[in-house]
């Protein structure tokens, strides 16, 4: 009997330290509140700072190759910009590498890092109509007008990442009483010599996951939050870039557009054609590149 109970009293302290260990592993995140508005606001004045992040998801026996190719791979932009009334804001980019999608393992990786409950958008997932490996779409670009998104695609490249704004106005706080309207747009583009072949051709997707919806633009991520406190986001986004392979480009057709392009941070919505070259009358507020993980799965830096 009183090994019995020396048992039972044993079996019981295991049971409320399991119980102890599972509760305590827990994580919260910041609030998000994501509310679209039609007339945003420009900023007037940028200034920029930089720093690279680490993923802090750890690897699985699964994800040793992802986590491996990504690890240190991550930029953080951060842009403070003025409105016209004075308010002063930090809006915050978490970006990764292009990744080629057939890279499933490295893809999931990613977005299991800036993805929170998001769905990740598969190669079917875009809205695209095809005909063979030709496909389409008319794409919102700036408030009244679309671009065309028109490519041979046998794959896709995904830049993945999270944007946050944080109102840093002194003596001006942000309440639900005194809302701001906010617009910032971060834009890809890409370096042509024949730049006609791109006119009012959307250059990649780019995809906002809000708390209730989704929202895609052409050649750029766009939000345009009305902010009811100091912090709003972060909230996840993908840019969606088009890659091609065939005999006659067995390195990818647009392997080149991705490793040339650049992002940049933009003042007011999104109504900038997505390339730029020789004579080029698009003007670049802060412009960047990230890295490349193309068909062979290895990191090229192209910073």
């Amino acid at each position: 009997m009183k090994k019995l109970l020396a048992i039972t009293l044993t079996l019981a302290m295991i049971l409320s330290l399991m119980s102890f260990t599972a509760c305590s592993d827990t994580q919260t995140r910041p609030p998000q509140n994501a509310t679209d508005i039609d007339n945003p606001v420009s900023p007037t004045t940028i200034s920029t700072t930089t720093t690279t992040a680490r993923p802090t998801t750890k690897a699985t026996t699964t994800t040793t190759r992802a986590s491996s190719v990504l690890n240190g791979k991550w930029t953080t932009r951060t842009f403070t910009t003025t409105d016209t009334d004075g308010y002063t804001y930090q809006v915050t980019y978490k970006i990764s590498p292009w990744i080629l999608l057939s890279n499933t393992d490295i893809i999931n990786e990613a977005w299991r890092e800036v993805g929170k409950d998001n769905q990740l958008p598969g190669f079917n997932d875009w809205g695209l109509t095809n005909s063979g490996s030709s496909y389409r779409r008319d794409v919102k670009h700036g408030v009244n007008q679309t671009r065309s998104f028109w490519y041979s695609m046998t794959d896709m490249y995904y830049c993945m990442g999270t944007v946050s704004i944080k109102n840093i106005t002194n003596g001006f706080s942000i309440t639900s009483d005194k809302p701001r309207s906010i617009d910032a747009a971060l834009n890809w583009t890409i370096e042509v010599d024949n730049p006609s072949n791109y006119f009012n051709k959307a250059t990649c997707i780019g995809r906002t996951f809000y708390s209730s919806k989704t929202e895609d633009h052409a050649s750029c991520v766009v939000v345009r939050p009305e902010m009811k406190s100091d912090y709003w986001g972060p909230v996840s986004f993908v840019l969606m870039a088009p890659e091609n392979f065939s005999p006659n480009y067995p390195e990818g057709e647009f392997n080149n557009l991705v490793k040339t392009g650049r992002l940049g941070f933009h003042q007011g919505n999104c109504n900038l054609d997505g390339f730029i070259s020789n004579g080029c009358y698009l003007q670049v507020v802060e412009d960047f590149r990230t890295g490349v993980i193309g068909k062979d799965g290895k990191y090229e830096d192209l910073s």
